[in-house]
């Protein structure tokens, strides 16, 4: 499997992900279930979710599981049932309330939204559009919001990429033991940690790049029973406690410069 990366060889890409396995396999993955995700919490209100979901969940067994199961059970079963959605309607109703509700992005307009439907159903088609379609959906721009409803959609090869991520990525880059000059490209988003990112030399060249290098993570991560989600949903919650997460990780000054 080889990225498209700008400016990244084959064995620099490995050491990247041997890079993420490192940090991840240090992380305490227990802090998965510890984040409230987006709407959900402990004490999310069931009938809150939107009826096309609950209507195929149980809610005493939805209720019981952790932050994060919660998570993947919703994406789970958002995934089983876009295909057999009847109308526009019904698949603009998931992704407003995935986006706005669940992901936080509360002003994002009607017209965009419509357009990942239409995007989404013609990517999964077997058709000369499909490719189109599929290279609209991989395009940085918005990849916030539309990231967060392709993982929903198709959450085994479509994951969530926003500036949380990106910097979790640039500061597991920052503490490989050789120094390289790529940035992971940052959305434009709320954080304020993200301010304090200049992306010069982006290390992927779009999302596809992104998802080819979670499943690579996830692939050699397979004995600790990460998965592909896991992954995704760990760098999140590194970059959402980056300052935790600089003091956890010492930086390598003696690093050897690309330049040596």
């Amino acid at each position: 499997m080889t990225l498209l990366m700008y400016t990244c060889e084959e064995q620099d890409i490995v050491s990247l992900v041997d890079s993420i396995c490192e940090v991840l396999m240090d992380e305490d993955l227990q802090d998965l279930y510890d984040y409230k995700w987006g709407c959900i919490t402990k004490k999310v209100q069931f009938q809150a979710l939107p009826k096309l979901i609950t209507k195929s969940l149980n809610e005493k067994d939805f209720l019981e599981l952790e932050n994060a199961e919660q998570v993947l059970r919703l994406r789970k079963t958002v995934r089983d049932m876009w295909p057999s959605l009847q109308n526009e309607t019904e698949r603009y109703d998931l992704l407003s309330w995935i986006v706005r509700k669940w992901g936080r992005i509360p002003h994002i307009n009607d017209e965009t939204l419509m357009t990942y439907v239409a995007l989404i159903c013609e990517a999964r088609l077997s058709s000369s559009a499909a490719q189109k379609a599929r290279d609209e959906l991989y395009k940085m721009d918005r990849i916030s919001s539309k990231s967060k409803c392709l993982a929903f959609v198709d959450p085994e090869n479509w994951f969530v990429y926003d500036s949380r991520v990106a910097m979790a990525l640039d500061m597991i880059i920052q503490n490989m033991p050789r120094k390289y000059d790529w940035e992971f490209i940052l959305p434009e988003g709320r954080s304020n940690e993200a301010k304090h990112f200049d992306h010069k030399n982006p290390a992927i060249a779009g999302y596809s790049d992104y998802c080819r290098l979670i499943k690579m993570v996830a692939k050699k991560m397979e004995f600790e029973g990460v998965n592909r989600q896991c992954v995704e949903m760990k760098l999140f919650m590194l970059g959402n406690n980056l300052d935790e997460f600089k003091n956890r990780r010492r930086f390598n000054e003696t690093a050897e410069s690309p330049n040596k």
